[in-house]
């Protein structure tokens, strides 16, 4: 046989084949000879009928957890009540103490304060000033000196040290 012939004959063996495997695919899917033996695909299942009675719980619920809202524990269960695991000791929990309050320190509220810079007397070291902006007042102040409620405590070449309402501030150039 030539080639070519050879390869038809290959080519509709093949087909055969591949027609046939798909035939018997749908011949399965479909139920094939199976119809008239199969059994039907919804099988009714009876139940006993239920009770509509309350029954008693058995399940014990036990509270003693904090309240969230009211800060309290609820009431423990009396002796003969019994716990979660049907046995009658209480569940003790320990108390824990609350640490006391910190007291509360008022905050100063300071007033606004720039420092623009000093200004020394080149022949004296004791005459040394500075200029200052507090709430958008300009003042020229000594070391020592109070202007409003803000007391100059020291006066340094980027920085000048206050105090007000019993607090000490360092404030930058």
């Amino acid at each position: 046989m030539a080639p070519s012939a050879k390869k038809k004959t290959l080519n509709a063996l093949l087909i055969a084949g591949v027609a046939g495997v798909w035939g018997l695919i749908f011949w399965k899917i479909s139920g094939g000879e199976d119809r008239e033996k199969s059994t039907p695909a919804f099988h009714p299942v009876v139940q006993p009928a239920v009770s509509m009675e309350p029954q008693q719980d058995t399940v014990r619920i036990v509270a003693d957890y904090r309240d969230p809202f009211l800060n309290t524990r609820s009431p423990r269960p009396t002796s003969g009540e019994g716990n979660r695991f049907g046995t009658n000791r209480r569940h003790t929990v320990p108390e824990v103490k609350k640490p006391e309050p910190q007291p509360v320190v008022a905050e100063v509220k300071w007033p606004s304060i720039h420092y623009g810079g000093i200004i020394r007397n080149s022949t004296t070291d004791s005459c040394t000033i500075a200029l200052v902006n507090i709430n958008n007042s300009d003042a020229i102040v000594k070391a020592g000196q109070t202007y409003g409620k803000v007391h100059i405590l020291a006066i340094y070449e980027d920085s000048i040290r206050l105090a007000y309402g019993g607090e000490v501030k360092k404030v930058m150039r």
